[in-house]
């Protein structure tokens, strides 16, 4: 099993909607502060966001607990598949208190030249580091 990243979210007041729960606009913020700080402290000086560098291509969220203003929460991101030019991030938002998963999110990243505007191969480097977060999602 791999690792997982952790990321402590502080929720802000304007995340909260009417019913006093967290809109689902801002829980998929949360997802992209997990993914922020992966790329940052996993990836690090790996990448140059202006050459070889990673764009998303798909994200799909469900959403299986409702977030209240109350909760504390955090943002466990891992990966779930590795290919040649693409990998899948897993996340998730932990409810810390009940321990229960709040929301799940899968975001398919690939690898992309901007200089040439083309995708391209995953660097070997960027797979050993992602390899480290591979998660076993057949359980």
């Amino acid at each position: 099993m791999g690792k997982t990243y952790i990321t402590e979210i502080q929720k802000r007041f304007s995340d909260i909607d009417m019913f006093g729960h967290v809109n689902n606009v801002y829980i998929q913020d949360y997802f992209d502060l997990g993914k922020t700080g992966f790329y940052a402290n996993v990836l690090g000086s790996s990448m140059n966001w202006h050459k070889d560098s990673l764009v998303i291509v798909s994200v799909h969220s469900d959403y299986l607990e409702q977030t209240r203003y109350e909760d504390e929460v955090y943002v466990e991101t891992a990966i779930e598949k590795i290919g040649n030019k693409s990998f899948t991030f897993l996340q998730k938002l932990m409810d810390k208190n009940r321990e229960r998963v709040n929301a799940v999110c899968h975001t398919v990243v690939v690898g992309f030249d901007f200089e040439k505007q083309v995708s391209m191969p995953l660097l070997p480097d960027w797979v050993e580091k992602l390899k480290e977060y591979l998660v076993d999602t057949t359980e």
